[in-house]
């Protein structure tokens, strides 16, 4: 970070576009590889694009991005139009679903998919339980949040941004 407000959340947004790229060539190797169905490196690049998005938005806003890999957290830490944007973002690209059939909010249960994916081997089941995580509103949430920094950064969503052509690629 050099300290420069508009270059770090451009960075910070390219690093979080870099995951998210990742995870979608781990789903793709994975659909044309039948061989495995463990979509852990997907899960782990997806929560990880999260919780860079939160962060640029939180560097945007100047509000001090707690210590935290909790996607819930640092959500709540955003400001209210942004939380309302990207929950009715991920509404829209997930069946109008925030809440799981116990009521209990999807971001609550993958708030910590981060470090529970990354270190999926440590996990101890016999003590925690089962670890499950809703893929499908993490890809939502992840892709809302690509689009929220879009909007908040460079005034455009992400659909307009990623049809732009790189400066000097005009020839």
């Amino acid at each position: 970070m050099i300290g420069e407000k508009k270059f770090d959340c451009h960075e910070m947004f390219t690093h979080a576009c870099a995951f998210c790229e990742c995870a979608d060539l781990c789903t793709k190797v994975i659909m044309d590889n039948v061989k495995s169905d463990i979509d852990l490196p997907e899960l782990v690049n997806s929560a990880f694009a999260c919780e860079v998005f939160l962060k640029t938005i939180l560097k945007w806003y100047d509000i001090k991005s707690p210590k935290s890999h909790k996607l819930k957290d640092l959500y709540a830490s955003t400001p209210d139009s942004i939380q309302a944007f990207i929950k009715a973002t991920v509404l829209k690209n997930y069946d109008d679903i925030w809440t799981d059939e116990w009521g209990v909010e999807h971001l609550e249960s993958l708030s910590n998919a981060f470090q529970d994916f990354r270190y999926f081997y440590e996990y101890d089941f016999r003590k925690n339980g089962g670890l499950h995580i809703e893929t499908g509103f993490l890809i939502a949430l992840r892709d809302a949040l690509r689009d929220c920094c879009c909007r908040v950064i460079f005034g455009i969503g992400w659909e307009e941004y990623k049809g732009l052509k790189p400066i000097g690629s005009e020839k």
